[in-house]
């Protein structure tokens, strides 16, 4: 019903061109054929391709992770040597602090100082037996070998650094030109296959002028606007004509 009703208003249903076939058959049009194997041409590979992007850009990330951990392995070895420089720093304050309290409670027992020694002799107790010579020497030997860690885990960390920071470089490089030649290889697939779509469809528009007319008209406008452009086009090179005629007469 509505095949005639649309008729009866000049449009044409009878399908000449082949727009509502979905198969090549001989006779008629390929519009509709050709469009949906641009369709198809432009979505080939896209799953598989993206799927491979994914695990390449998954193993990357890793790559990335990696980088960071060594990085944060040069930050660790850097907190290291500067705890055991605090401790050792402060078990050498500890040290000197108990030989001064020490020395001004032998000054002060010679002179007779009572007060004045009970007083330091409190001090040296709160201070208590931990902090010694030996403390302070194995507070050293501590710190000179948070140094040495440190100086191998930064080699270690700069060298797994730049070895990992030349295989992402390639990684990404890789990537960016496997995406690159699948974009060209997509569009020459894609032109070439548009190409043959409006071909068909332009033959198809010069065969059938019931197609055309079918149009809504929009034939006639655009038969309009290249009059009009042919006629803007004739009367600009009169006028440069003119022109140049009268330049001529002047001189």
């Amino acid at each position: 019903m509505y095949k005639d009703l649309l008729s009866t208003m000049g449009i044409d249903m009878r399908d000449s061109s082949g727009w509502l076939k979905t198969e090549k058959v001989r006779g008629g049009g390929q519009c509709g054929t050709l469009a949906m194997k641009y369709q198809h041409v432009r979505h080939h590979g896209s799953d598989d391709f993206f799927s491979r992007m994914s695990s390449r850009l998954k193993s990357y990330d890793i790559l990335i992770e990696e980088i960071e951990n060594y990085i944060w392995m040069h930050r660790v070895a850097c907190y290291v040597e500067k705890h055991y420089s605090n401790l050792r720093a402060d078990a050498l304050a500890a040290w000197e602090k108990k030989t001064d309290i020490t020395t001004a409670i032998n000054i002060a027992t010679k002179k007779r100082l009572t007060l004045l020694v009970r007083e330091l002799k409190e001090k040296l107790e709160i201070i208590g037996n931990s902090v010694s010579y030996t403390s302070v020497k194995e507070a050293k030997e501590r710190h000179l070998g948070s140094k040495a860690l440190k100086a191998e885990l930064e080699i270690l960390a700069a060298r797994r650094f730049q070895r990992l920071k030349a295989t992402c470089a390639e990684h990404s490089l890789s990537i960016i030109n496997e995406w690159a030649l699948r974009e060209e290889s997509a569009a020459k697939a894609e032109i070439k296959t548009l190409k043959e779509t409006i071909q068909e469809i332009e033959n198809n528009l010069r065969r059938d002028e019931n197609a055309i007319k079918a149009d809504g008209g929009a034939h006639l406008f655009a038969s309009t606007m290249s009059g009009n452009t042919v006629s803007a086009r004739s009367s600009v090179s009169s006028s440069r004509s003119r022109s140049s005629r009268s330049r001529t007469s002047l001189q």
